[in-house]
């Protein structure tokens, strides 16, 4: 299977989330080319 780049939003994240927060946690997954975290 051939990997695909895509977007992905996730909703009802707690205020306290970061950017960095974010990249930790779905980097599992595979690399992060860009990320972002809207402001409170």
């Amino acid at each position: 299977m051939a990997a695909e780049e895509g977007k992905l939003f996730v909703g009802g994240l707690n205020f306290d989330t970061d950017e960095q927060g974010l990249e930790q946690h779905f980097s599992s997954f595979g690399p992060i080319a860009e990320g972002e975290a809207p402001p409170n």
